[in-house]
């Protein structure tokens, strides 16, 4: 698990958007190749991903992608936030390159 201290969080972030992105970017730069198989008989896949593209209307996007497991006790639940479930995928610290703008 990657321990957040909200005091590296970049001042120049501003919006829940780009909070998102720079937590997937985080969490991308500490997982590295770290790779998990969703679906049995698969390929694995990167747990985080972040590929940049254009789309239709020339518009450049960032579709950040986490594949984050679960507590097993989450489809039991009837309470308690989503997010309050995730389970690490890797453990490590905030990148020095990501605690400012």
């Amino acid at each position: 698990m990657t321990t957040l201290d909200r005091n590296l969080i970049p001042s120049g972030i501003t919006t829940v958007e780009q909070l998102s992105v720079w937590a997937a970017s985080v969490i991308r730069a500490n997982a590295g190749n770290t790779s998990v198989v969703e679906v049995r008989g698969g390929d694995p896949i990167y747990v985080a991903q972040i590929p940049v593209i254009e789309d239709a209307n020339n518009i450049v996007r960032i579709i950040p992608r986490i594949s984050m497991a679960l507590d097993p006790i989450y489809d039991a639940a009837t309470t308690g936030k989503l997010w309050t479930f995730a389970e690490e995928i890797t453990t490590g610290t905030i990148p020095l390159a990501y605690t400012t703008d």
